[in-house]
């Protein structure tokens, strides 16, 4: 049977949300993807006030009493904004794509590094890995100093710095990280050259979160 799938992108990037639409469509290629962006929203989210712009968005966005059309919705920021929120709507799940991929990361590769977007980024990050009781799976949370618009814009030229810092982390760490998860929606474009580049697993958070929906 078909599955029905809202992804909601917070922020209001057409390029970003293109790249979740594809990362979505890649991972569940048989079922019906629809890929909604707020366009009241910053085109990146970045920060603790960004992210609240975002939830304000997507409630306003008239889209809570649709929720139940759905078999499920993905909330497509790495921040997993309003999770909570669409939840009380609805019946179905809401899954936000960080705490997803980071559960399967350290259930299924035991220590993980996160990479950030921007240097404000890294805050939400590690009160996410808080959050979610993963701080001792957790080894890094590092950004790539550069704010998700600017990655999206900048699309495969910013691959070689990107790959730079990344194998800069796993030295420093003494191979003490077994996956890496992007976190930013933004990054995971990258996600197929940087694993064959580095040898590790590298977590599209987008792919790993719609492909659990079967699971």
């Amino acid at each position: 049977m078909t599955r029905r799938v809202l992804v909601i992108n917070p922020n209001s990037s057409e390029l970003i949300t293109a790249m979740i639409a594809s990362s979505a469509r890649n991972a569940l290629p048989d079922d019906e993807i629809e890929v909604l962006r707020m366009t009241d929203s910053p085109e990146g989210i970045n920060t603790r006030a960004d992210e609240e712009v975002a939830i304000k968005a997507m409630l306003d966005h008239k889209v809570a009493g649709r929720l139940d059309d759905f078999d499920a919705i993905v909330i497509a920021c790495f921040g997993d904004p309003g999770v909570p929120e669409l939840q009380a709507h609805t019946t179905r799940p809401v899954v936000g794509i960080a705490r997803n991929t980071l559960e399967y990361a350290a259930s299924t590769h035991g220590g993980f590094a996160i990479v950030a977007a921007s240097v404000d980024a890294e805050e939400i990050m590690r009160n996410l890995v808080d959050t979610y009781d993963l701080t001792d799976h957790c080894r890094s949370v590092i950004s790539v100093g550069i704010d998700a618009a600017s990655l999206a814009r900048g699309g495969r030229d910013h691959l070689p710095a990107i790959t730079s810092r990344i194998r800069d982390l796993i030295t420093a760490l003494d191979n003490g990280v077994e996956s890496v998860v992007l976190g930013c929606t933004a990054l995971a474009p990258l996600a197929e050259d940087l694993e064959a580049e580095l040898g590790i697993p590298i977590l599209d958070p987008v792919n790993s979160a719609v492909r659990s929906i079967v699971s």
